[in-house]
């Protein structure tokens, strides 16, 4: 599979991007997390993980989705 730079480069920023995101902003307001934030939290990387999986498909087919 012949996947253009843009690609990986927008993948990589998406993913360091979610980084920044997930340390500096938890700092701003630390405290311990409740089992519902941890649960949210949980399920909106797991909804994360299954659009890109979505987008893998739509744009490249089952083989590579799988």
């Amino acid at each position: 599979m012949d996947v253009p730079f843009w690609v990986w480069a927008l993948t990589v920023g998406a993913i360091v991007g979610m980084l920044v995101f997930d340390f500096v902003g938890h700092v701003r307001t630390p405290h311990a997390p409740t089992l519902r934030d941890s649960a949210v939290w949980s399920a909106a990387y797991v909804g994360i993980a299954l659009g890109f999986g979505l987008l893998v498909l739509l744009f490249s087919g089952g083989e590579y989705a799988c």
